[in-house]
């Protein structure tokens, strides 16, 4: 089912440079990650891949401080925009246990990216399966 999963966001987004199921303690699902065919691990936080999890929690938790006190409510989607791609940061199901962490080559739609796991209802029959291993 997870794998199923991956595979159909990889068909909607293709430029997807990786993917982990992450928990908002920091640690990544380690049944379910994708890398794709092409993803090169070059630089030292492409090889420690513990790190991805570990920035993806600091994310949770900034994107909750920078919310409060801003005033804008529950956050909901964490979506960092680069010269070269874009890291995305979206709830699994309700998000309060896991969220799914990826980096798209380039810079796709954000909104329409949003909305595909809007329309999948953030992916939440997954949770009894992420928290089944």
């Amino acid at each position: 089912m997870v794998e199923d999963e991956l595979y159909l966001i990889t068909l909607f987004i293709p430029d997807i440079r990786w993917i982990r199921f992450v928990r908002v303690d920091g640690i990544h699902h380690p049944a379910y990650i994708y890398d794709a065919p092409d993803y090169r691990r070059d630089n030292i936080y492409d090889q420690e891949d513990y790190r991805k999890p570990a920035m993806s929690a600091a994310a949770v938790s900034m994107s909750e401080r920078i919310s409060q006190d801003l005033v804008l409510g529950s956050p909901r989607t964490v979506v960092l925009d680069g010269t070269s791609a874009t890291y995305f940061l979206l709830p699994v199901g309700d998000g309060n246990e896991w969220k799914i962490a990826f980096v798209v080559n380039g810079h796709p739609p954000v909104d329409r990216t949003i909305k595909y796991f809007q329309d999948r209802q953030y992916l939440e029959t997954l949770v009894p399966f992420l928290e089944a291993k």
